[in-house]
């Protein structure tokens, strides 16, 4: 499919990393990588809008690395089977072998970035891999999305490089596109088949996994709590901990974090005699306004005046008046999903 100028941005406009004009093709004008044949050619594909059905069908000689950049909606099929369908981080890969027949519909706004490999580059570092790993014989077989921060890393950094006009930056982008092809190749020869990005989007957190996590938020939430330390507390990397936290509880770990932040708060506005700044703080908020804010968007009240609501119904109910049971109890239900 051939984009118009509304959906892709800035496609004359002159780059290292050229825009496609059609999705995943690149053409004999675009630039190569490296100087000698076989050559590696990187290209960007950007839509502002929802895509169409895009189509695309990898050269008998060529492979296809996908890095997503920016955040998207995605259903994608290879060779007649759904790869993915769904929300797509920024950094997720997908490798597409000689051969293949590729459709995608992107639902929203998207930013691709795609290497163009040459079976002989592939086949060359491949072999120079089997000579210290136990590499694959059949190279860049496994077609499913997967996230590896390294190889997000590399194609931010050939972004950055294909800003740059000078001609040796060209030698830079060769080595960095190289090196992403060379970190698929380690991969495949010490992460063994198993549930791969969209396999693990659909499972949940395991339940000594979801404790684990739980106790770590309850015990700090008076300090500046962080994905990756949460993340850590469950044994997972940070972008595997957020997909299955969510698909267990229904929240992101920030919202489930300042969901128990504003559950701690009411206890204490209502059993202690703290003024409001020392309860932010207990909470783990900055500042007075900070809490305000996040405690009236949450509540529909500011803590003030929540806390003189409750305190009114407390006089003539006592019985209606929350109190921290229901802040237990909501914690207690989250342990309650199955593995």
């Amino acid at each position: 499919m051939h984009a118009n100028a509304t959906t892709v941005a800035n496609v004359d406009r002159h780059t290292l990393i050229p825009f496609e004009r059609a999705w995943r093709a690149a053409s004999s004008e675009d630039s190569t990588v490296g100087g000698s044949a076989p050559s590696l050619r990187v290209t960007r594909w950007t839509c502002r809008k929802p895509c169409g059905r895009l189509t695309h069908h990898t050269p008998v000689d060529q492979y296809l690395v996908a890095i997503t950049l920016r955040a998207t909606d995605l259903q994608f099929v290879q060779n007649g089977i759904l790869l993915y369908d769904g929300r797509l981080a920024a950094g997720a890969v997908q490798v597409s072998d000689v051969n293949s027949e590729s459709v995608a519909w992107f639902r929203g706004p998207c930013d691709v970035l795609h290497l163009h490999v040459p079976h002989g580059i592939v086949a060359q570092l491949n072999q120079e891999a089997q000579s210290v790993a136990n590499v694959p014989t059949a190279p860049f077989s496994d077609n499913r999305f997967f996230l590896d921060p390294e190889i997000e890393r590399l194609g931010n950094a050939l972004l950055t490089a294909s800003d740059m006009t000078i001609a040796p930056e060209a030698l830079y982008i060769e080595a960095l596109a190289l090196a992403i092809v060379t970190r698929i190749l380690a991969r495949q020869s010490v992460i063994p088949a198993g549930p791969t990005m969209a396999h693990e989007g659909r499972s949940k957190l395991p339940k000594w996994r979801l404790h684990r996590a739980v106790d770590f938020i309850e015990a700090n939430l008076s300090l500046p709590i962080q994905l990756h330390d949460i993340s850590a507390s469950a044994g997972l990397t940070k972008m595997h901990f957020a997909t299955q936290f969510r698909q267990a509880t229904g929240l992101s770990p920030r919202a489930y974090v300042i969901r128990r932040r504003i559950r701690k708060a009411k206890t204490l506005l209502l059993q202690s005699q703290y003024n409001i700044l020392e309860i932010a703080q207990s909470c783990g908020f900055a500042t007075h306004a900070h809490f305000s804010s996040v405690f009236k968007k949450a509540t529909g009240y500011s803590p003030s005046g929540w806390r003189l609501r409750c305190h009114a119904q407390r006089a003539s109910a006592p019985t209606s008046t929350p109190t921290s049971t229901s802040a237990s109890g909501e914690r207690l239900a989250l342990h309650e999903f199955d593995e």
